[in-house]
């Protein structure tokens, strides 16, 4: 995820590169490109909660930006683990609309 945040370039890469070795995430990566309207890759590990809910537990609190795209990520954390409140997704809607339509196209 810290590839996506920092080096978008080099996670575009990696992800859609034949040889990358975690196929089943490869497989995820290309459902993310396939997104329309699509998002940035700095977004795809926000997006892979929506996905993999049980990933929220695989990165500590520091290792997350602590710009927007971390508060996005957050905001969808919590969401996704059950802290689903109007508020965050007010929050989220502010931030990241398109994120929080995704949310909320999962739950209907």
């Amino acid at each position: 995820m810290w590839l996506c945040w920092e080096h978008p370039l080099e996670a575009e890469r990696t992800f859609a590169s034949p040889r990358f070795p975690d196929r089943r995430l490869a497989g995820l990566w290309d459902g993310f490109e396939d997104l329309d309207p699509p998002l940035d890759t700095e977004d795809f590990p926000a997006w892979l909660l929506l996905q993999e809910p049980a990933a929220a537990a695989s990165l500590t609190p520091d290792s997350i930006p602590v710009d927007e795209r971390g508060v996005a990520y957050r905001l969808l954390q919590r969401l996704v683990t059950g802290d689903d409140d109007i508020g965050l997704r007010r929050e989220l809607s502010e931030i990241h609309p398109q994120l929080l339509r995704l949310f909320l196209a999962q739950r209907s």
